[in-house]
């Protein structure tokens, strides 16, 4: 796998989808690139952050400088690998639930792609999410504020860049229009806004019977 394909997942990608699921790519790539991705945002949000909480100085007078520099550094890592294993598993659970829901919807709204195509292109984005880790790299000399500010800005980039790609993906693996493609993009907001809304009416029958 070249650079020039990571950018062509970026920039057009409904032809490196296609490329990638003709040469059964699809499945293995989407793998890789959820695994890496979530991994590398846990590991620079954590890193990040324990960074600047260890600047932070403590009164040496209440504990033993050797003492604080070990605890410090055995939890750091701990800190570390926990949160990479918890974005690791947030970034699975969310892929799994975003390509059912938006598979769901592509079929009822005529798409012919399979599961697997639903899968790998949903997997796909995550290379969208490169902004995120990079920032936080870029804002630590900010202390605590930096993760804040790359999760808030280039978070928000991150997931307009992925819908771009899964909606152009979907657009392709299913044969369906732009429209289609974002309904089953957006899929698993608008199944919460139903739930909520029925939650709702559910409940105010409740008080008011």
């Amino acid at each position: 796998m070249k650079i020039e394909e990571l950018g062509e997942i970026l920039l057009r990608p409904e032809k490196r989808a296609r490329i990638w699921l003709t040469e059964g790519e699809g499945i293995r790539l989407s793998l890789l690139f959820v695994s890496i991705f979530s991994g590398t945002i846990g590991f620079s949000l954590s890193s990040s952050t324990l960074i600047s909480l260890r600047k932070i100085s403590i009164p040496s007078e209440f504990l033993r400088i050797e003492l604080i520099e070990s605890v410090v550094g055995n939890a750091m890592w701990f800190s570390i690998s926990i949160s990479v294993l918890l974005f690791l598993a947030l970034g699975f659970i969310s892929w799994a639930i975003w390509s059912v829901s938006s598979h769901v919807f592509a079929v009822i709204l005529g798409g012919k792609g399979s599961f697997s195509d639903t899968l790998s292109s949903i997997g796909f984005s995550w290379v969208a999410t490169f902004p995120i880790p990079l920032s936080i790299f870029l804002f630590s000399p900010l202390g605590i504020l930096g993760p804040i500010i790359s999760l808030i800005f280039f978070g928000a980039l991150s997931m307009v860049w992925q819908l771009f790609v899964v909606v152009s993906s979907l657009r392709e693996v299913h044969g369906i229009d732009v429209i289609a493609s974002l309904i089953s993009a957006l899929s698993p907001i608008v199944v919460l806004l139903l739930m909520s809304f029925f939650l709702l009416i559910s409940a105010l029958q409740e008080v008011l019977a």
